[in-house]
């Protein structure tokens, strides 16, 4: 009895054991695959990076002889492109300081008019502390009906040739373009 008691301790020992073991191999032979799995996508890639280069090098070389045209226009169209690329940064710059001054002008402008309504306000209430307006008071030729008064001395200086003065000034590439070899002096 006692025998088979241990005996049969032994044999569920056996069984723990080896179903352990089973698993471990298991366990091996998916590690042993994905092992394999990686050295074979290693070797792609190492293919794919030595191709690459080939091409890399054949593009260097070819790029690198004398006269090729495809290297020539190549280089014409890079050259050209940054030269647009720093023209647009000139005109950008161009617009902000636009926007800038056209902001400016206009607080030049209600300063202007604040003033003058200020001024206006003032002579108004010096004239008028005890006075009441009459038709009478109106001195010839500055009357409601007078056309030459209200268009020799505007009160407020009209907005539109304001901007016109402003709108004289431009910058050379605006009015007369740069050629390509100022384009190109650009980057020297």
């Amino acid at each position: 009895m006692e025998y088979e008691k241990e005996i049969q301790l032994l044999h569920k020992e056996l069984e723990v054991l080896s179903s352990q073991h089973m698993e471990k191999c298991l366990e091996n032979s998916q590690l042993s695959q994905e092992l394999q799995d990686e050295r074979r996508l290693v070797t792609q890639y190492q293919k794919e990076n030595k191709e690459l280069k080939d091409k890399e090098r054949e593009r260097d070389e070819l790029f690198q002889q004398p006269g090729n045209p495809q290297v020539s226009k190549i280089y014409q169209m890079e050259m050209i492109l940054r030269a647009k690329d720093a023209e647009m940064q000139c005109l950008r710059n161009e617009l902000e300081t636009t926007r800038m001054d056209k902001v400016y002008a206009e607080n030049k402008v209600k300063d202007l008019q604040r003033t003058d309504n200020i001024e206006a306000f003032h002579h108004a209430g010096a004239d008028s502390k005890f006075a009441t307006w009459s038709p009478s008071r109106v001195p010839p030729g500055h009357g409601p009906n007078n056309p030459a008064a209200a268009t020799d001395n505007p009160p407020f200086p009209k907005k539109s040739s304001f901007m016109r003065q402003i709108r004289g000034i431009r910058s050379k590439s605006l009015k007369e373009g740069l050629s390509i070899q100022e384009k190109l002096k650009l980057f020297e």
